[in-house]
């Protein structure tokens, strides 16, 4: 449960109820599944600068921001349960993007384990992989997810707004 201090607005606590159910989510996957998806996200912006780089596995997967001048790198590995590398089908990874109007997912045509997302216009969306993690003729799917939220770039110009003239 949110606390109600640092979760006042509904941002912020739609945030950290997103934190929890991705937690939950993941226990869940951990505990049915021997291998699963870790994903590692590059903030990029709009000059191409690194902004941030976000871990799944040091607990900062939450919601990523980013305008709608940026882009980020993505890039996803298979673990097994207790967290060491493990193998998927070769060429059954699949990147999407759960609303390309708001964010377009493309893959690494060289690395399917790399991708980036670019943002569109302001909205929020799911960036999402899959895999198969069965290495014979079988298909066991695993999944990840991040959550991205796009919002407006700073502001660059005004627009000035004229009435219709009136007498005095």
């Amino acid at each position: 449960m949110p606390c109600n201090h640092c979760c006042k607005t509904p941002r912020k606590r739609i945030a950290f109820a997103l934190e929890e159910i991705a937690a939950l989510l993941q226990e869940l996957v951990q505990q049915s599944r021997a291998v699963r998806l870790k994903l590692k996200l590059k903030v990029i912006d709009e000059k191409g600068v690194l902004v941030k780089t976000i871990h799944e596995e040091d607990g900062e997967m939450g919601v990523t921001i980013l305008t709608d001048m940026q882009k980020v790198d993505l890039s996803v590995s298979a673990v097994d349960a207790k967290g060491f590398p493990a193998q998927v089908e070769a060429a059954s990874v699949e990147w999407k993007s759960s609303d390309d109007t708001i964010l377009t997912v493309v893959e690494d045509p060289n690395d399917e384990t790399k991708a980036v997302a670019v943002a569109v216009k302001p909205g929020t969306a799911q960036i999402q992989v899959s895999a198969d993690a069965d290495l014979g003729a079988g298909v066991v799917t695993i999944s990840g997810v991040a959550d991205v939220e796009v919002t407006s770039s700073q502001a660059t110009a005004l627009g000035v707004g004229v009435g219709t003239p009136t007498d005095q």
